[in-house]
């Protein structure tokens, strides 16, 4: 098996933690919450997911990564 690191979702804010449930779900991966990288007083969290293969972390990652984070 491949090893490839997780999907990191930065400052969701927490009116989308459902749809990202859903989405982390729908690929069969898990995820934990973290403090959001914008800071003290962000309303929001950062998301680290990760899944069965690396298939299915591209997709998640299409879906829910900004085009600029790296």
């Amino acid at each position: 098996m491949d090893e490839f690191g997780p999907v990191t979702v930065k400052n969701i804010p927490y009116s989308d933690l459902e749809t990202l449930s859903r989405s982390v779900k729908k690929y069969g991966g898990i995820f934990i919450l973290k403090a959001p990288s914008g800071g003290p007083g962000t309303p929001a969290v950062d998301a680290h997911c990760w899944f069965p293969s690396l298939e299915d972390s591209i997709q998640f990652k299409l879906q829910w990564t900004n085009p600029d984070d790296d």
